[in-house]
Formats: C-alpha cells, structure tokens, sequence
C-alpha cells in the first residue's frame, strides 16, 4: 500500500506553497474516492462469510480502511444469486442495507458460503491506497486533487473528463475492440 504522500513530488509543483500537508493528503484522498467512485475500477471478491441457518444479514469485512461503493455480484454456496438494485423484487436475492451490511431475501442454509465481489474506495480513515491504482491513475488523482487546492474549474474539468475515459476503459475490459450494443426501442 503507497501513502498519499507518494503523491506529494508530483502535486506540490502544481499547487501555491505552503499548503498543510494534512489538507494536501486529504484532497488526494477525495479524489481517489471520486476515481473509484466514478469508475469502479477498485473490484475485489471478499473472503467467503459462513452462513447460519435462518440468519439474513450479514456484516461485510473489508480489506484494510476501505469501504463499498457497490455489490457487483454475489454466490451461494457456488451458486449466482442476483442482486437486487432497486424496486421490491422477488424470489432469491442479495442486497446492501447500507456500506457494512447485506441481506439475503431469504433464509440460506447453515455453513454455506457467502461470496460477494464488490467496488471500493478509501475510506475517510485510510492512509494511502493500494499500490497498482497510484501506478496506474497517479496523474489522474493528482489533477484531482490540485484541482481542489487551486479551485482550478478547468482543470477540474480534466479530471472529470479522464474519470470519463477510464469508466470507458474499464467497461470495455481495457480492451482495444469496441464492445458490441444492441439498439433498443422506447
């Protein structure tokens, strides 16, 4: 994991001097929370949580000061079991109750494994972030953060721009080839 200050040779050249340096961590922060956030490109598959008989909601862990932007997929004991975005629903299904916690819409079986494959970000609390995103985004977080230190529009712009460009990428599966679309009538 690369601390925020990993950053610092980077940002300070494009900021006014004498910024504290807790302010300037906590806009590479944000906008690392806004790069994950934007583009969910931050995808991990937890650790399996055992289930109890009956029980419907379960705490989610996280590696390290992370936490969820959204539960992309889940698996019941090797099963798929879809997850419930929005509206009522019906039959089996998975939902977050709020960023700690999910719930099943039914009573799973005693022992069986719960696999949930979730977006996340850095928390408020964390003190970097894991190594390949800063190696892989470090000029993107960094215009975000000068961005916010300068109240620059133009080159918040950019930013938003770039986070556009990597949601793309990252949709496409950093493929070169177009994906296929259906069109669709209203």
């Amino acid at each position: 994991m690369a601390s925020w200050s990993a950053l610092f040779p980077d940002l300070l050249p494009m900021i006014p001097p004498g910024r504290a340096e807790p302010l300037v961590e906590r806009q590479l922060m944000r906008a690392t929370q806004e790069l994950c956030q934007a583009t969910r490109l931050w995808r991990v598959v937890l650790d399996p949580v055992l289930t109890v008989a009956g029980e419907r909601e379960y705490d989610i862990e996280f590696p390290g000061a992370n936490e969820l932007v959204r539960l992309e997929a889940a698996k019941l004991g090797g099963c798929d079991v879809p997850v419930w975005r929005h509206g009522d629903g019906q039959g089996r299904r998975i939902k977050t109750l709020n960023t700690k916690t999910v719930a099943l819409s039914f009573g799973p079986g005693d022992g069986e494994e719960l696999v949930l494959d979730v977006s996340l970000k850095p928390s408020a609390r964390a003190s970097g972030v894991d190594d390949w995103i800063l190696d892989q985004y470090a000029d993107t977080i960094v215009k975000g953060a000068a961005a916010r230190l300068t109240g620059d529009a133009g080159m918040l712009q950019l930013f938003h721009d770039e986070l556009d460009t990597i949601n793309t990428r990252v949709w496409r599966g950093h493929a070169a080839a177009r994906p296929r679309t259906r069109g669709s009538q209203f």
